[in-house]
């Protein structure tokens, strides 16, 4: 198990596509380095049984990896449909409120 997990995302002009590093450290201040992968995409049929995951990670490692990889994403600028949402949200309350203050504050 990790104490910490940090994705890193650079441009991989070798083959034209992004690379990603992960590295993890330990209690002990060990560095870890994961082992590269080639992801190879495989033809499903609909319905058909998926025996393993892509990925699999022990204990609550899975976790601080998502979370290194929110980080790595929002880093290159990336956001979720949810907080493009969310902004937009607080962006109308915002202006809401200054309305808001132009009627109750216009005699001052």
């Amino acid at each position: 198990m990790f104490k910490t997990v940090d994705v890193y995302v650079h441009t991989a002009p070798d083959f034209g596509g992004l690379g990603i590093t992960i590295m993890a450290e330990d209690s002990s201040g060990n560095l870890y380095k994961a082992r590269p992968v080639e992801m190879v995409f495989d033809k499903i049929e609909p319905g058909e049984f998926l025996d393993r995951p892509t990925i699999r990670f022990p204990q609550r490692d899975g976790r601080l990896f998502l979370e290194a990889m929110l980080k790595a994403a929002e880093g290159m600028g990336l956001t979720s449909e949810k907080e493009k949402e969310s902004k937009g949200e607080m962006a109308a309350v915002r202006y809401h409120l200054e309305d808001l203050r132009k009627l109750v504050f216009k005699g001052e």
